[in-house]
């Protein structure tokens, strides 16, 4: 899809509450809503809460392993300048500057 300015992209979804079920387009990679049963219709929310639980699982993971890292990158400083600095370090360990070159001579 072509990237379009912001004001004039379109949804994708509208809702019209007055319509027979309420969305008026379809939904990439949903079934048609309409025509789902409720006992349908509460299978794939709970497929996709499935879903939702296992991404996030994996988000926390990840934020995990950035913390060991961020962690060890501090220790690694401080072993190699005796001196650290906490505002420098903690604008590295923020992600908004990179790391000093500790090996210049």
């Amino acid at each position: 899809m072509p990237t379009q300015p912001r004001s004039k992209l379109k949804s994708q979804v509208e809702v019209d509450p007055s319509a027979n079920g309420c969305f008026t387009a379809s939904v990439d990679s949903l079934p048609d809503l309409t025509t789902l049963s409720d006992d349908a219709l509460k299978q794939l929310i709970e497929e996709l809460e499935q879903e939702e639980d296992r991404i996030s699982y994996e988000r926390r993971v990840m934020h995990g392993r950035l913390d060991i890292l961020r962690a060890e990158r501090t220790a690694r400083l401080k072993q190699k300048g005796g001196h650290l600095d906490v505002a420098g370090l903690s604008e590295i360990l923020a992600g908004k500057v990179a790391p000093p070159d500790t090996e210049a001579k």
